[in-house]
Order: C-alpha cells, then sequence, then structure tokens
C-alpha cells in the first residue's frame, strides 16, 4: 500500500493527507502532483515516500500495523463496515 503524502507532526500525532492540503482561508494549498516543487516545511507540513519515513523523521515511534489501526478507528468512528 502507497502511504507516500503530506504528513504534519501534531505533539506527537501524526496526520497525513496522502494527496493535498489546503491551508485555512487559502492560506496555503500542497499538492501531490507539484511535491517537489515546495520548501518544506510548508506550515509545519513535510512529504515522505512512506509514512515508516515521516514516523523516523518524527522520531516517532512506527510499527507496520499504524497505518491498519488508524483505518480501523476511522471505519468505527464513521459505523463503516471492517470490510467496506
Amino acid at each position: 500500500m502507497d502511504t507516500s503524502g503530506f504528513y504534519f507532526n501534531d505533539n506527537g500525532y501524526m496526520i497525513c493527507a496522502l494527496n493535498y492540503v489546503l491551508g485555512p482561508y487559502e492560506h496555503f494549498s500542497l499538492y501531490r502532483e507539484e511535491k517537489d516543487t515546495y520548501t518544506y516545511p510548508v506550515e509545519g507540513w513535510y512529504w515522505f515516500n512512506s509514512e515508516e519515513e515521516a514516523y523516523n523523521f518524527f522520531g516517532i515511534p512506527w510499527s507496520p500495523d499504524v497505518y491498519t489501526q488508524g483505518l480501523s478507528h476511522l471505519k468505527q468512528q464513521n459505523n463503516l463496515e471492517e470490510n467496506a
């Protein structure tokens, strides 16, 4: 699974945007297609080629199931089926 995208460290909690980030009030925007044109960080956001790379950069412990745990939590929050 491709986990490349924009990552933001919010006090040890990783926020990820795989395709784009839109800043408040159109203050800034980041798009996957233009990732190589930005000077990072942009308002705290960085581009990483994988989730593991992002966690390592920020010094946050990572394991392969971090991503699936996050998806599971989101599905529960949104009352979605596990197999959806």
